[in-house]
Parts: C-alpha cells; structure tokens; sequence
C-alpha cells in the first residue's frame, strides 16, 4: 500500500499578543496576514510567504486524495444526475406577478423570473440572469434577489471573491432592466424592503468582518 505523502510542515516563528490582561505566544502566529479585513474582499493581497503555504497544503490535500479520484468523479456524476439541470421553484403570487426561479441546461446559476398570475396578460419575464452576471468572475455567488412591493425594482447582491462580501445592487424592472448607478458594498447579502417600496433595509460589515451595521 502506498504511503500519503508527507504533509508540508509550516515554520515556526513565535509571536506574543496581550489580549484581555492576558500574554499569550503563538507559533504560528505569521500566518494571520496583518491586512487580513482587506485580503478576504481581494484574496489577491495575501502575503506571499501565507500563500506559499498554503498552496503547499492544497498540493498535499490532492496527492492525499488521489486514489479516491475515481470514487469521488462517480459520486459527483450521481449527484448531478439526481439534480434536474431544468428545474423550477413554485411560482409565488403577489399582486399580478407570480415570482420564481428556474435552472437552464449547463447553467450554474439561478434565473429569477416572473410570470402574470392572470392568463393571457403577458408573458414571462427573465428579472435576472445569474449566468450572464457570473461571466468573466472566477467565483459568483448570489446572496438575494427581492423584488420591491410595487414590482418595479429589484434589490439584488453577489459575492465574487468568496470572501462572504456581497456587493448589493438595485434594479429597474420598469425599463430595459438595467442596474441603478448606485452601488452598496461590504454587505451580509440580505436585504428586505419596507412595506410601501421606498426604502430598503441591509446590513453592512464591521472591522472585524462580522454583519453589524443596519442601514
């Protein structure tokens, strides 16, 4: 049988924080970057020394993993296989919409859409193509997607470090559907709206990263 590899062994370089009238000495301590608030919205900032490392730990991850290759490439194809590549939510009614999401073929991503809840009143309507925004971002997550009480804007968020900031955006649903110039980022990715539509509650991040602010 063969033997995993060896794992990567980090260096030791002793730090002492003095945290609630107390010293403490960690050895590992280097490995928290210093600008850490800012390398979680741009991973690309990440001291080279900490990315050497870890990218080390990566390559072992694999190695280690390597024999179980072909098991894991069947349970994602069985996986898949149990996922409708076509689903669609049910439609909720509000007013004179129903709203839901849907799945295309080969999409990664959610649409939202909606659809007239009377028949024959018009057709359905894509609000917004999660596919298309996920174009040209190595990483894509949609945080919500709420429309507003008077259907006519969309409040919607993304996350495209994957750093669990979300970027969050409104859009004009009575026009050619477009974005508003106005942009609100460092998010928790949730928002609602207030009964009457014109205004929209959210919650920004603190310092220290955590969901803090309501705005």
């Amino acid at each position: 049988m063969t033997q995993p590899p060896a794992p990567p062994k980090p260096r030791k370089e002793p730090q002492t924080f003095h945290r609630h009238g107390r010293q403490r000495t960690d050895a590992y301590g280097w490995m928290r970057d210093a600008d850490w608030q800012k390398v979680v919205a741009e991973p690309a900032r990440l001291a080279e020394d900490i990315r050497a490392h870890l990218q080390a730990e990566n390559r072992h991850a694999e190695a280690f993993l390597a024999p179980a290759a072909p098991l894991r490439e069947e349970l994602f194809a069985e996986m898949k296989a149990r996922t409708p590549e076509r689903d669609t939510s049910a439609p909720l009614p509000h007013g004179p919409w129903a709203y839901y999401s849907r799945q295309v073929k080969g999409g990664e991503h959610p649409l939202f859409c909606r659809k007239p809840v009377q028949r024959g009143a018009g057709k359905a309507q894509v609000l917004l193509d999660a596919n298309r925004e996920a174009r040209g971002h190595a990483y894509f997550k949609i945080g919500c997607a709420h429309h507003s009480p008077d259907h006519r804007r969309l409040a919607w968020s993304c996350d495209t470090s994957g750093g669990e900031e979300y970027l969050l955006r409104i859009r004009d649903l009575d026009g050619a559907r477009q974005d508003l110039p106005a942009q609100i980022a460092r998010t928790d990715g949730d928002c609602v709206w207030s009964r009457d539509g014109r205004h929209l509650f959210y919650v920004r991040l603190d310092g220290q990263h955590r969901p803090r602010f309501v705005f």
